[in-house]
């Protein structure tokens, strides 16, 4: 990843779906290994009952999320 120097991250989330539960756990064991911030989870949120999702930034303070549900 290349940070450009005028870089300034906005409001915007970007989203991933991920198959199942173990996806998100490993994307979010990736964000840890690689620099990025957790924001929130993995975990279950009140959204919906199988909302199971990871928040999180990048080094540039990109935000993103992903998340697995049933419904």
């Amino acid at each position: 990843m290349t940070e450009e120097a005028d870089h300034k991250p906005n409001g915007n989330l970007i989203g991933f779906w991920a198959k199942d539960r173990a996806e998100v756990d490993r994307i979010a064991k990736l964000v840890k290994e690689f620099g990025g911030n957790i924001s929130g989870g993995p975990q279950l949120f009140p959204i919906s009952p199988t909302y199971y999702a990871v928040y999180f930034a990048d080094p540039c303070g990109n935000k993103y999320e992903m998340v697995h549900r049933l419904n």
